[in-house]
């Protein structure tokens, strides 16, 4: 699935005037993936006009994505753009192996943003 996404995301490069490197965060920790997007957009502050957030992998990276647009794109122009694919294959697993559960603390938000 991953590389279906990423062929996806390449695609719509065109459709845009200048494109930086893609940043890839990680898809097992969604702390760890919004922590690598600040550092990104940190860096590149200033070449940034409009980000455009492209989960590629996993649900904790869905959740690190959107963990990162709430602490820190609120107020900025920023999409999230998710590159469905046409099919998937279904047997790439078999069985549960082990179970993430992960807390989002909506009140530490709620404060980091009345800090803004």
């Amino acid at each position: 699935m991953y590389q279906e996404n990423r062929m996806k995301t390449a695609d719509c490069t065109g459709s845009f005037d200048q494109v930086l490197d893609p940043c890839f965060a990680p898809g097992y920790d969604p702390f760890a993936t919004a922590q690598v997007l600040s550092r990104f957009v940190e860096q590149h502050r200033n070449d940034i006009k409009n980000l455009y957030l492209s989960p590629l992998a996993t649900k904790a990276q869905v959740m690190g994505f959107a963990w990162f647009y709430l602490m820190e794109c609120t107020d900025r122009a920023v999409s999230i753009v998710y590159p469905f694919s046409n099919g998937y294959n279904q047997e790439t697993s078999t069985g549960l192996s082990e179970v993430w559960r992960y807390k989002l603390d909506f009140d530490v938000l709620r404060r980091f943003q009345d800090q803004r």
